[in-house]
Protein backbone atom coordinates (compact mmCIF):
# COMPACT_ATOMS: atom_id res chain seq x y z
CA UNK A 1 0.00 0.00 0.00
CA UNK A 2 1.12 3.29 -0.92
CA UNK A 3 3.01 5.15 1.77
CA UNK A 4 3.19 2.05 4.34
CA UNK A 5 6.14 0.69 4.98
CA UNK A 6 6.55 -2.90 6.79
CA UNK A 7 9.32 -3.92 9.28
CA UNK A 8 11.13 -7.10 10.28
CA UNK A 9 13.21 -7.72 13.30
CA UNK A 10 16.88 -9.11 12.97
CA UNK A 11 17.82 -10.90 16.06
CA UNK A 12 21.60 -11.98 15.95
CA UNK A 13 22.76 -14.56 19.25
CA UNK A 14 25.79 -14.97 19.99
CA UNK A 15 27.06 -18.92 20.09
CA UNK A 16 26.49 -19.20 24.11
CA UNK A 17 23.04 -17.48 23.67
CA UNK A 18 21.76 -19.39 21.15
CA UNK A 19 22.64 -22.31 22.54
CA UNK A 20 21.12 -21.39 25.58
CA UNK A 21 18.05 -20.49 23.20
CA UNK A 22 17.42 -23.99 21.72
CA UNK A 23 18.07 -25.70 25.66
CA UNK A 24 14.95 -23.96 26.75
CA UNK A 25 12.77 -25.03 23.59
CA UNK A 26 11.16 -28.54 23.23
CA UNK A 27 13.99 -30.78 21.37
CA UNK A 28 11.69 -31.05 18.33
CA UNK A 29 11.43 -27.36 18.13
CA UNK A 30 15.15 -26.69 18.53
CA UNK A 31 16.16 -29.49 16.45
CA UNK A 32 13.97 -28.13 13.28
CA UNK A 33 15.46 -24.09 14.46
CA UNK A 34 18.82 -25.54 14.17
CA UNK A 35 18.25 -27.45 11.09
CA UNK A 36 16.83 -24.84 9.38
CA UNK A 37 19.45 -22.41 9.92
CA UNK A 38 22.05 -24.55 9.38
CA UNK A 39 21.69 -24.43 5.22
CA UNK A 40 20.92 -21.73 2.84
CA UNK A 41 18.26 -20.14 2.92
CA UNK A 42 18.69 -19.39 6.30
CA UNK A 43 15.40 -19.19 8.23
CA UNK A 44 13.55 -21.28 10.32
CA UNK A 45 9.71 -20.70 9.96
CA UNK A 46 8.14 -21.39 13.08
CA UNK A 47 4.90 -19.10 12.90
CA UNK A 48 5.70 -17.03 16.05
CA UNK A 49 5.04 -19.90 18.35
CA UNK A 50 8.22 -18.84 20.29
CA UNK A 51 8.02 -16.39 22.67
CA UNK A 52 10.96 -14.42 23.91
CA UNK A 53 12.23 -12.50 26.23
CA UNK A 54 15.28 -10.81 25.66
CA UNK A 55 17.65 -7.86 26.21
CA UNK A 56 20.07 -6.51 23.27
CA UNK A 57 21.23 -3.47 21.62
CA UNK A 58 21.37 -2.22 17.87
CA UNK A 59 24.55 -3.26 15.70
CA UNK A 60 26.07 -2.07 12.92
CA UNK A 61 24.16 -1.36 9.89
CA UNK A 62 24.55 -4.35 7.35
CA UNK A 63 23.98 -4.55 3.89
CA UNK A 64 22.00 -7.73 2.73
CA UNK A 65 21.93 -8.80 -0.57
CA UNK A 66 18.52 -5.98 -1.39
CA UNK A 67 18.50 -3.92 1.74
CA UNK A 68 20.68 -2.21 4.39
CA UNK A 69 19.57 -3.42 8.01
CA UNK A 70 19.99 -3.12 11.78
CA UNK A 71 20.52 -6.63 13.47
CA UNK A 72 19.29 -6.29 17.18
CA UNK A 73 22.58 -7.68 19.17
CA UNK A 74 20.59 -9.85 22.23
CA UNK A 75 23.09 -9.88 25.42
CA UNK A 76 20.73 -11.42 27.74
CA UNK A 77 17.75 -13.97 27.23
CA UNK A 78 15.35 -13.77 30.13
CA UNK A 79 12.40 -16.20 29.56
CA UNK A 80 11.84 -18.71 26.61
CA UNK A 81 8.22 -20.33 25.97
CA UNK A 82 6.99 -22.43 23.24
CA UNK A 83 3.40 -21.73 22.52
CA UNK A 84 1.50 -24.00 19.96
CA UNK A 85 -1.88 -22.00 20.40
CA UNK A 86 -0.11 -18.68 18.72
CA UNK A 87 -0.67 -17.47 15.34
CA UNK A 88 0.71 -15.41 13.00
CA UNK A 89 -2.23 -13.31 11.35
CA UNK A 90 -1.35 -10.39 8.85
CA UNK A 91 -1.32 -6.93 10.53
CA UNK A 92 -3.89 -5.07 9.70
CA UNK A 93 -4.40 -1.28 10.11
CA UNK A 94 -7.85 0.43 11.18
CA UNK A 95 -8.44 3.84 11.32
Amino acid sequence: MDGEVEYIVTLDFSAELYGELLSMLPAEVADYIRDSLGRAPFRADIGGKVLLTCSGYLDEVTKGAYEEFVPIRVSTIEDVQFDPSVSLTPYIKTV
